[in-house]
C-alpha cells in the first residue's frame, strides 16, 4: 500500500485525492475539446475547398468537349493534313 502512494503521489491523509473516475471525465472533456478544435480549425476548412474543388471540376467538365467532338476534331485534323500533303506534292 505504502507503494501505491509513493508511485501515484497521493497524500493518504489528502481528503481531495481525485478518484480514477474524476481523471477520466477530465481527460474526456479535453479529448473532446480537441477533437472539436480540430473539426473546427483543420476538417471544415477542407471540406469547403473540396466542395468548391468539386464545383470547379463540374464547371469544367460541362465546358469541355464531348467524346464525339473530339472524334470529330482529328477527324477534320486528318482531312486538313492530306489536303496539305497534297496541296505541297503539286507543287
Amino acid at each position: 500500500m505504502i507503494l501505491y502512494f509513493y508511485r501515484t503521489g497521493h497524500d493518504p491523509e489528502d481528503l481531495k485525492v481525485e478518484g480514477s473516475t474524476e481523471a477520466i471525465k477530465k481527460l474526456d472533456k479535453r479529448l473532446i475539446s480537441f477533437i472539436r478544435t480540430q473539426e473546427k480549425e483543420k476538417l471544415a476548412p477542407m471540406l469547403e475547398e473540396i466542395g468548391l474543388a468539386n464545383k470547379q471540376l463540374h464547371a469544367f467538365m460541362e465546358q469541355a468537349p464531348s467524346k464525339d467532338q473530339l472524334r470529330q476534331i482529328v477527324e477534320n485534323q486528318k482531312k486538313l493534313k492530306s489536303m496539305f500533303e497534297e496541296i505541297m506534292s503539286k507543287r
